[in-house]
């Protein structure tokens, strides 16, 4: 190996490192993609058995979600398995089979026959409405908005967390403005965040495996 090819690699190593140590912070929007990359976020799955407009009061406010007054929680879980974009079964074609395998899913065993002949034709209006209601819901453009209340949020942060012991009393009234400010943005920020997160979880907090293991029962007879 010549003198030349040795001093290559360490040439590259120490260009490699003088790159790290120039390349600006990450932004706090960069600092959340790399944090969400490999987390599933999906929309107004279950998280308990208490019915989704407990789980959601997003979808039980009925200025919000008119179309969903006076729906039940089990006619709620039909709604969502049939129309919703983070239902597994929201894209069978066969309608036949979807029916089935969405009344399996939202009913007690003693009513799924029941509802399947109710369904088999045509839904009831409250049903059609919920379920067109439901698929507006866009899950790409609520993550997005997730994400930007996340980043207000922490901005909101710090501008609270600022020492201004040492500040000039123009810094101090400017800091004094701009918290008033976050205040009021932190206390909105959290009226959203209880009244359900748009809608939003993490595939590992919800009960989505329920509606995943059914589909899997579905693919397996078709073989």
């Amino acid at each position: 190996m010549s003198t030349e090819e040795a001093v290559k690699p360490k040439r590259a190593r120490a260009k490699k490192e003088m790159v790290l140590e120039d390349a600006p912070a990450q932004s706090v929007y960069e600092t959340l993609l790399e944090q969400m990359r490999d987390k599933e976020f999906v929309l107004f799955v279950p998280t308990t058995r208490r019915g989704l407009k407990h789980d959601y009061p997003e979808l039980g406010d009925i200025n919000r979600s008119p179309e969903f007054a006076g729906i039940g929680k089990h006619d709620m879980l039909f709604i969502w398995a049939w129309a919703c974009a983070s239902s597994p079964l929201s894209e069978i074609e066969d309608r036949t089979q979807k029916l089935r395998l969405c009344c399996k899913y939202a009913y007690p065993i003693e009513k799924e026959e029941q509802k399947v002949r109710e369904f088999s034709l045509v839904f009831p209006e409250s049903i059609a409405n919920g379920i067109a209601k439901m698929g507006r819901y866009n899950l790409v453009a609520r993550i997005e908005e997730y994400m930007a209340l996340r980043i207000a949020r922490n901005n909101y942060k710090m501008v609270l967390a600022q020492d201004i012991t040492g500040a000039g009393p123009k810094a101090r009234k400017e800091w004094l403005e701009q918290s008033l400010i976050a205040q009021r943005g932190m206390e909105e920020q959290r009226l959203r965040i209880e009244g359900g997160m748009l809608g939003i979880r993490e595939a590992q907090d919800t009960l989505i495996q329920e509606s995943v293991d059914l589909l899997s029962m579905y693919h397996e007879s078709l073989q």
